[in-house]
């Protein structure tokens, strides 16, 4: 299996070679028709990329999940929790988050990210009264 060599193959893979291949690794995952072993191998695979030491390899993945709807929840909101620089893509974008989620973050009172939710295609109304709060 592709992803069982993938794994054992980031251990010793550099920074932009781990920040590519998972790129590549979630656009299979939100554009190849595999079969379900193979999906749930690419989804494991993707959630150990998350606690990978470099956040340009967690960013790869934000910029191609960031704006599907078939991306995996989870990965979604663990990358909404990351850094400010990862988090972004998928605050500003992601059609997953629910107006719960986006409240939440604009809660934590952090202006930039109240502004990349403000700026975001469409706001609910309850969205928006949290940002004027």
């Amino acid at each position: 299996m592709v992803v069982s060599h993938f794994l054992k193959w980031i251990h010793t893979a550099r920074v932009s070679e781990r920040a590519a291949a998972a790129s590549a690794l979630a656009r299979a995952y939100i554009n190849a028709e595999l079969p379900f072993e193979d999906r749930c191998a690419a989804e494991a695979a993707l959630t150990l990329l998350l606690d990978d030491a470099s956040s340009k390899v967690r960013l790869a993945i934000a910029e191609a999940l960031s704006m599907s709807h078939h991306a995996p929840l989870q990965i979604i909101s663990a990358l909404a929790s990351d850094q400010p620089e990862v988090a972004s893509l998928v605050l500003a974008r992601s059609p997953l988050l629910t107006d719960a989620d986006l409240i939440d973050r604009v809660a934590g009172g952090q202006k930039a990210i109240q502004k990349l939710i403000a700026d975001r295609p469409r706001v609910s109304m309850a969205v928006a009264a949290a940002i004027a709060e």
